[in-house]
């Protein structure tokens, strides 16, 4: 009987674990499907998950998500992007949600094309998506 019991509960775990972040790679085509203009912290958080990190300045919160661990102190960091750990591959994304009145108003993604780092921002209002080049690395 403790087995099975047991079992369950380890199934029930790994769902509610499940539920807790998206299945899929966030990729620049994940942000333009799926954001949209003033969604909300709890749709923000059933697209993305949980975020790494938060800050609030002002009248605005910033959420911040990646793709792995940030190598520097194991906290990442609100203040900049890390170029350097997306340059060298540690981690192939950071996204910045900026909320103003539990509103998402701004969606920033960061991602390595060509070498360089880019940045991928967009209100998720139609048409107002811009791509470009964030920096540059010369070796």
């Amino acid at each position: 009987m403790k087995k099975i019991s047991l079992f369950f509960l380890l199934i029930a775990v790994f769902t509610v674990s499940a539920c807790s972040s998206p299945s899929t790679d966030v990729t620049k085509e994940y942000i333009e499907k799926n954001t949209k203009e003033n969604l909300s912290k709890k749709e923000v958080e059933k697209i993305f998950g949980k975020p790494k990190g938060t800050i609030t300045e002002n009248k605005y919160e910033s959420w911040l998500y990646d793709s792995g661990e940030n190598v520097d102190d194991g906290n990442p960091s609100l203040e900049s992007v890390a170029s350097e750990d997306i340059m060298d591959e540690k981690i192939k994304y950071q996204l910045f949600v900026v909320f103003e009145k539990d509103k998402a108003i701004q969606y920033s993604y960061f991602y390595k094309k060509d070498d360089n780092v880019w940045q991928y921002r967009t209100t998720g209002k139609k048409g107002s998506a811009s791509d470009e080049q964030a920096s540059t690395f010369d070796e």
